[in-house]
């Protein structure tokens, strides 16, 4: 119909009020949706973009530890590291770094080992080296889980040599009442 004047604008308004405010309600429903959308596929970009970037810099912190111990070569798996080793390194900048991404920076460097060394045999191999170094690397609420998961571990460890011990002490002591039991039957016997 053409281009509406100031006059003509007016006119409109008067006949349908109803009408333009509905019009006005849905193309602001509709930019709000929009908007909202938009919110949500950046959010999504934003936290995939941070992940990959905290996956990076665990790996870089990761090839830097290993780089500590004396090894270029993450495939290596014939390296162990002794407790003393990574008590030696524990002050170094890249050890504290990954402290401080694992969350434990204020812990001591002797727990962080226990968390890592997870058969308890006080070395750490490559693998269970880069296996709970990766574990740990996160919030500090998976350092507590690795820790009782470690701790478990200990204690399962624990009790398997406790019952190994029981029985064999036992095992000495049944042939031991069966020996007194023979003695006082014996004892009884020649009594009557």
């Amino acid at each position: 119909k053409g281009w509406v004047g100031h006059s003509g604008l007016g006119k409109i308004l008067a006949q349908a009020p109803c009408e333009l405010l509905l019009a006005c309600a849905e193309v602001l429903f509709i930019g709000f949706q929009l908007f909202a959308m938009l919110n949500i596929i950046t959010a999504c970009f934003v936290d995939n973009a941070l992940k990959l970037a905290v996956r990076a810099e665990a790996k870089g912190v990761l090839h830097s530890l290993w780089t500590l111990f004396g090894n270029e070569d993450m495939e290596a798996k014939d390296l162990q590291i002794a407790f003393e080793d990574f008590m030696r390194v524990s002050e170094d900048p890249q050890m504290q770094k990954f402290f401080a991404l694992i969350g434990v920076e204020n812990q001591s460097p002797e727990y962080v080992f226990g968390l890592i060394d997870t058969d308890g045999d006080g070395n750490l191999s490559a693998d269970e080296f880069l296996r709970g170094c990766a574990r740990l690397i996160g919030p500090a609420k998976s350092t507590e889980v690795v820790h009782i998961a470690s701790e478990l571990n200990g204690n399962i460890k624990a009790q398997d040599k406790l019952i190994v011990e029981l029985q064999k002490g036992n095992a000495g002591r049944h042939d031991e009442v069966k020996g007194i039991l023979h003695e006082l039957k014996d004892m009884i016997s020649s009594r009557r």
